[in-house]
């Protein structure tokens, strides 16, 4: 069986993101799996508008945005592993790149929106109702300096604090 190619849409290139890639396939597996291989997967296929997704993560934030920060942990423990052992192989740039990749996806699914954009202007994340305080300028900061390990424990720490905010919107009842 042949996997189906997709084009990356233009709005998810730019750096740093997709420099070297131009399409993905569709992927038959458990979601976590699927978001670890490609953590824009879904958002990616919704705007080709694939018969493939079905059931769109990010109007069920409830069970999907905990997967993403399961995902997360264990992207994370990598990366640092990677930091500890001065890895800068392009294994690990990547590794960084789909931490970063899952920051994005989190911060929207939350917010019960897909990804539309991977330019943090066009993210509208001001208007979002759960996000960290100065997302937006944290947010440009790790997009810019994606390797640096200063940018990854902002990262580390924006994670944290969608975290905590998820979890406090969930029990009052506001997801």
């Amino acid at each position: 069986m042949q996997n189906k190619l997709y084009k990356i849409p233009d709005i998810f290139r730019g750096t740093p993101f997709f420099q070297n890639q131009t399409h993905f396939c569709v992927l038959h597996n458990e979601v976590n799996e699927i978001l670890l291989k490609e953590p824009f997967y879904f958002d990616m296929l919704a705007i080709q508008q694939a018969q493939e997704v079905e059931n769109l993560p990010w109007n069920h934030p409830k069970e999907c945005v905990p997967v993403l920060f399961n995902v997360w942990k264990q992207l994370m423990l990598k990366a640092k592993e990677g930091f500890m052992k001065r890895d800068k192989s392009d294994l690990q740039k990547k590794s960084l790149l789909k931490c970063l990749s899952l920051y994005i996806v989190c911060l929207h699914w939350m917010n019960k929106r897909s990804v539309q954009a991977i330019k943090v202007y066009a993210m509208s994340i001001n208007k979002m109702l759960l996000k960290p305080v100065n997302c937006e300028e944290r947010l440009q900061f790790i997009i810019d300096n994606p390797y640096q390990y200063h940018a990854f424990v902002q990262l580390e720490q924006l994670f944290a604090e969608l975290e905590k905010s998820f979890y406090k919107a969930l029990a009052m009842n506001k997801l």
